[in-house]
């Protein structure tokens, strides 16, 4: 090799060496950063809600995590001298009946309940509750779509389907009967596939249904969260 190819070489090598010396900081800098953003990202864990619930008071107790409400129950027993613990969503509720004791950690639903203290006073038993989500959005995670339908506006929504490549557009109206003689509204929900429209009586926590008899038409399963007087909100999931 000869001298001008060693001088050459070696004006590279104390180059690199001068550059890795001079931006070293910014680098260990932003390594570090780096480093500290992802473990803070990965370690974070939702804070707990807490809860007391008093039997014969307040034995019922609502929370919003994400895009589902959760209930939670604490009712009397026969033969305990504690009540029972229960929590559920609108389409499911825990296993089994539970007699909280505290230290009890239970899981479900996307959800963590931690049971902080059992105990009774002069007023009633009670039992306080910590509670926090363990995922994100536990309709989601079932492949459910929120839909929010304003009384008689159409809304569009396109179903994409979590087992096949498939996505069908389907309309939702929510309407209401209104009978002034017997003084009865009777809610309504009309889904529109292409050419095809079928009209459902609703009520809240059900699925929509033809004089009383449940169905899953047009392909996807339809589940009714809320009925108000202006709005309606319901859950789909494409069965395709």
């Amino acid at each position: 090799m000869s001298k001008i190819k060693k001088y050459i070489i070696l004006g590279i090598v104390v180059i690199l060496i001068g550059a890795s010396l001079w931006f070293s900081p910014t680098i260990l800098s932003y390594v570090q950063s780096f480093s500290n953003s992802s473990s803070s990202s990965s370690s974070y864990v939702a804070p707990y809600t807490s809860l007391t619930l008093r039997q014969g008071i307040n034995e019922t107790a609502t929370l919003d995590f994400g895009d589902t409400e959760y209930t939670f129950d604490y009712s009397a027993r026969v033969g305990y001298s504690v009540g029972s613990l229960d929590f559920s969503t609108f389409i499911a509720t825990s296993d089994s009946i539970r007699i909280p004791q505290d230290g009890d950690k239970y899981s479900d639903f996307g959800i963590e309940v931690k049971v902080s203290d059992v105990s009774s006073d002069s007023i009633s038993s009670y039992v306080v509750i910590l509670v926090r989500p363990t995922i994100q959005n536990y309709m989601a995670s079932l492949h459910y779509t929120e839909v929010n339908l304003t009384l008689n506006m159409p809304s569009s929504v396109s179903l994409s389907s979590y087992l096949t490549n498939v996505t069908h557009q389907y309309a939702f109206w929510y309407t209401v009967i209104v009978n002034s003689y017997q003084a009865v509204n009777t809610p309504q929900l009309t889904i529109q596939l292409g050419t095809q429209e079928k009209t459902f009586e609703v009520y809240a926590g059900g699925y929509p249904a033809v004089s009383g008899v449940p169905t899953s038409d047009f392909n996807i399963d339809t589940l009714v969260f809320k009925i108000e007087p202006n709005y309606m909100i319901i859950y789909v999931q494409p069965l395709y």
